[in-house]
């Protein structure tokens, strides 16, 4: 019996001690780390079970869990904790932001990278920034926020992509676009259209889904993606769902847009009166002919007073306020074992030019999942649907650019009853109506995009880990044109309609086994193997027709000129690739890759290529000689290797035949050479920088490269009787240089009031090498040359010297450095370059008790630019009298001892002072701009907390608010080839938000 009672007494103590330890109630206070205020909303889960709760409006908690249990406390943009339970005293939380973590480790080809180990050159653009601006598409958002990478919007229409430039042109006949890869699988840019030239593919991505940008831009970085990097990589990586509660965000933007630049202007009626008139004059005295008369009602040159009677601005009828709508909202969390992030978005943004706009519905959901220990998944979905309305961009009235421009304001666009005109008397250059045009006739097109990317990791051993990805990019385009009957396109052509459907695909597969093992403490080697391969399919299905109608809009209403067309283009890759990582003591780095790529592009004589990089960090704040209170960071960083370019045609080293008929039979004739020897472009790059950090302020880094791009595919002319005129061939090279300068600075972070600073600066130069064989070559429209010895494109003009003060008539230089008024013997010269002394971008963020303000400026200087529209708009009166003309006309000589660049007005003016070649067109591009205002107020979470909600925020985003500029024309920002002719203009936004956290 003692022994049962003994036994019954210590079962009872056991499950006493059980009891208890079952019982363990935990509390305690979570508070922002850097501010010292107390967080409501922190998830607080027992890790491995459903046990959870969260912070109350003070941020305290209370939780039970047994004694050796671990806590996890996470809250959104902070770093997730664990804490293992020792007893049942209290357990206060401090939980840092969550960018601390971020910069420590940096996304890089087919992995990641702790940042202290980097070697190779790379800029990150992380989701803050790219919050701040209002972007159609994520490429816009890079411009000012990385050296190295040029970014301009040379067409300000809704939904038009960027042009990106790496470190500098490598190319004249393959592309010069970076790859863009998103969540490790390459996607397609550039256009998906046939016709529209404002068309995105990036635009498929939600920007507000995006989580980093990371750019590569030297070899060690690069070289992994081989015979695709020679333009740079941009790492796309999307957001994804963390461990705790679910969090729900919703964001809601309303605003408008104007134009940016209100200096530039054309004549009134009473101004263009006054130059035609005296125009008029002037060439009865330059021909010696009473013909010219301006005051005869019978004569040819007749204007009344009356014609300034009727005053209409053709940019105010063609422009508006345009309005601006987004809708987000993203739902994400998970447990241990599963996390996701999902979201779905809409957004409007009207064009400032009527009948434009840009819209796009589109979701996400991207979901991590642990099967065991050893096997894990992803799958990322990403799908939209957009839809672009978009304006011409030819030399005529169908234009609404060039409509306002240079139609004449003694016309109004309406008619008595208040219907649109249709015709104009007096109008040299056709007579559309732009009002008419815009609402009568369907430029449009819809894509549907569909981007898939999946994955299967297998964690062999703790240090061995194998993934297999498959990733597909798809897009569908259907392109419609339509004359309406009313237009004037449509009465002349029989309201002539146009559809087509075009169809793009690519899928990338991949298996890649990573190697990851500390030896000793101190020696850190990583490697991977992998092996990738990638197939591209597009293709199209074309038709068109007349003789369509209002009522049944349709191409089966069509009922004459009927034409229809089809094509189909594909190219494959296969690729083996390697890269090992090695470091010492966190102080001495080094890292080695290669790459081989075969690709069906090229002539079957060079289908493989090698591409391989060298690097090496030294990290001298670790040496114990370096040690110093003020030296948070200081490493050297050199690297070396080799890229190359594919972006090239698919068929560019085939032999070709293209369709043609004879006599009413279809045949097919040679369209283009064989090309076997057709290879890779191939860039070597030497890349030297420091990285420093002082005081715990202030970061930075400093970089010199040097480029070197050699067998670029240049034209070679070929003689006649071969039946071709030219074909290309891999003869000619491209140095590109550079030094980029980026700086980081906490200014002032003592108290509740912080200002941070951000400044990056790129000096680049070119310079051609080689051009197989020939000291120059034309470019285009012969206004630019490429030059041996010479900058990658020069200006090559008539050299213009102003206007004699004595008579009003143009000038030129000629051979012999003296003036002529004969445009025959004037001297060609180069007369700059559209390439940039230096350019970047300025931020600074200022914030005081949940009020952030940050500004950043963009600036670009020593360019020189050319605007093709003062061709037309400044003709001299070469145009006749039925043009409007810049209001810079009215700078014009009047009188002996004037001093001006505008010669006097002559009616028909024959001296060729308009003329294309003429170097009075070009300006100085300089300007500098403020790129974006960010105004933002965060309420308490103390006060929201009582509610509900995780945080609340409203704030207004400016875009493109000032810019100052020498430049006449609409916008100084013309793209890199430092032309523009008619361009849609960059517009100015204004955009209200609210944005909640649940």
């Amino acid at each position: 019996m003692n022994k049962l009672i003994m036994l019954l007494s210590f079962l009872i103590i056991i499950g006493m001690e059980t009891g208890i330890a079952q019982s363990l109630t935990i509390h305690g206070t979570v508070t922002e780390k850097a501010t010292g205020e107390p967080l409501p909303g922190v998830g607080i889960q027992v890790k491995g079970t459903g046990t959870g709760t969260t912070t109350d409006i003070k941020g305290y908690y209370t939780i039970s869990a047994q004694k050796g249990q671990v806590l996890l406390f996470s809250f959104v943009g902070m770093k997730t904790r664990e804490v293992k339970v020792e007893g049942s005293s209290p357990i206060d939380i401090k939980l840092e932001a969550e960018n601390q973590a971020l910069d420590e480790v940096v996304v890089v080809g087919y992995g990641v990278q702790r940042k202290e180990a980097l070697t190779g050159a790379m800029t990150t653009v992380k989701s803050e920034k790219l919050a701040t601006v209002t972007v159609s598409s994520i490429d816009k958002a890079l411009q000012g926020n990385a050296a190295g990478v040029i970014a301009t919007s040379a067409s300000g229409t809704p939904g038009s992509f960027a042009t990106i430039q790496i470190r500098g042109a490598g190319s004249v006949n393959a592309g010069t676009s970076p790859l863009y890869v998103v969540d490790g699988v390459p996607i397609m840019s550039g256009s998906t259209s046939g016709w529209a030239s404002s068309s995105n593919a990036l635009a498929s991505l939600n920007p507000a889904d995006i989580e980093s940008l990371t750019i590569l831009k030297d070899a060690a970085a690069t070289a992994i993606y081989g015979s695709q990097a020679a333009n740079g990589v941009v790492l796309i990586t999307t957001k994804k769902g963390k461990q705790g509660k679910t969090r729900i965000s919703a964001n809601i933007e309303r605003g408008f847009s104007t134009p940016t630049n209100t200096r530039f202007g054309v004549c009134s009626s009473s101004e263009l009166l006054m130059l035609q008139r005296e125009a008029v004059d002037n060439a009865r005295d330059y021909f010696k002919s009473d013909a010219y008369d301006w005051t005869d009602p019978d004569g040819a040159y007749y204007l009344p007073d009356e014609l300034a009677n009727t005053n209409t601005d053709w940019w105010d009828v063609v422009t508006r306020n345009a309005l601006y709508q987004s809708y987000d909202v993203s739902a994400s969390g998970g447990n241990e074992k599963t996390r996701f992030f999902a979201s779905v978005s809409y957004m409007k943004q009207d064009g400032i030019v009527i009948g434009t706009d840009f819209s796009r519905f589109s979701a996400r959901l991207n979901l991590d999942h642990e099967i065991n220990k050893h096997f894990s998944f992803n799958i990322s979905l990403s799908g939209s649907n957009a839809s672009q309305n978009y304006s011409l961009t030819n030399w005529a009235y169908q234009n609404p650019i060039f409509a306002a421009y240079s139609l004449l304001p003694y016309d109004s666009p309406y008619n008595e009853d208040g219907s649109w005109r249709e015709t104009f008397t007096r109008n040299a250059n056709g007579n559309y109506n732009p009002l008419n045009y815009m609402n009568e006739c369907e430029l449009g097109q819809k894509t549907k995009s569909l981007i898939s990317t999946s994955y299967l990791q297998y964690q062999i051993v703790p240090w061995l880990t194998f993934r297999t990805t498959f990733g597909m990019d798809y897009k569908m385009t259907r392109e419609r044109t339509r004359y309406g009957d009313k237009s004037n396109t449509g009465m002349s052509e029989d309201s002539p309609i146009s559809v087509q459907d075009l169809q793009y695909y690519r899928w990338t597969s991949s298996n890649v086994l990573t190697f990851s093992k500390v030896f000793t403490e101190k020696h850190n080697v990583e490697a991977l193997l992998g092996y990738e391969a990638t197939a591209y399919k597009s293709d199209y299905l074309y038709a068109s027709g007349s003789g369509s109608n209002d009522d049944i809009p349709y191409l089966k209403a069509a009922s004459a000129n009927f034409d229809v067309d089809e094509g189909l283009s594909e190219y494959a890759s296969i690729s083996m690739f390697g890269r090992v990582n090695y470091s010492y003591d966190s102080r001495y780095y080094m890292a080695a890759s290669f790459r081989r790529d075969g690709s069906s592009r090229f002539g079957d004589n060079n289908k493989w290529a090698n591409f391989w990089s060298v690097s090496g960090a030294w990290k001298l704040s670790g040496e114990s000689f370096m040690k110093a209170d003020y030296l948070d960071m200081l490493k050297l960083r050199l690297s070396y290797g080799t890229t190359g370019n594919s972006s090239i045609g698919d068929y560019a080293s085939k032999g070709l035949y293209s369709s043609t008929k004879y006599a009413g039979l279809g045949g097919l004739l040679p369209s283009q050479l064989a090309n076997p020897t057709l290879s890779w472009e191939e860039s070597a790059t030497t890349n030297l920088a420091v990285d420093f950090g002082f005081l715990n302020r202030i970061s930075g880094t400093v970089e010199y490269f040097w480029k070197k791009t050699s067998d670029l595919l240049l034209s070679e002319q070929l003689s006649y009787t071969t039946g071709f005129s030219s074909i290309l061939r891999n003869t000619g090279s491209i140095m590109n240089r550079g030094l980029e300068f980026q700086i980081s600075g906490q200014i002032f972070k003592d108290g509740n009031f912080k200002w941070t600073s951000d400044l990056n600066m790129t000096f680049p130069s070119s310079e051609i090498l080689s051009l197989g064989g020939v000291e120059e070559r034309f470019e285009g429209n012969y206004q630019k040359r490429r030059v041996h010895g010479k900058a990658f494109t020069e200006w090559y003009m008539a050299d213009y010297a102003g206007v004699n003060p004595a008579d009003g008539m143009p000038m030129w230089y000629d051979e012999n450095g003296g003036l002529t008024s004969d445009y025959g013997k004037a001297r060609y010269s180069y007369l700059g370059t559209p390439e940039p002394d230096f350019y970047g971008g300025f931020t600074n963020t200022f914030s005081w008790k949940g009020i952030t303000l940050s500004c950043m400026f963009y600036f670009n200087y020593g360019n020189t630019v050319k605007f093709n529209d003062y061709y037309y708009l400044e003709g001299d009166g070469a145009d006749g009298l039925g043009m409007n003309l810049s209001r810079r006309q009215l700078q014009r000589w009047q009188k002996p001892g004037d001093i001006t660049e505008v010669p006097k007005p002559i009616l028909g003016n024959p001296t060729k002072s308009r003329d294309w070649y003429n170097s009075r067109w070009l300006e100085d591009g300089s300007y500098i701009r403020l790129k974006n205002v960010t105004l933002s107020y965060d309420f308490p979470k103390h006060l929201i907390g009582k509610i509900g909600i995780d945080n609340l925020q409203i704030y207004f985003k400016g875009t493109n608010l000032w810019t100052h500029s020498n430049v006449w024309s609409l916008d100084p920002e013309v793209g890199v080839y430092g032309s523009s002719s008619n361009v849609y203009p960059n517009s100015r936004s204004f955009v209200f938000g609210l944005n909640i956290g649940l």
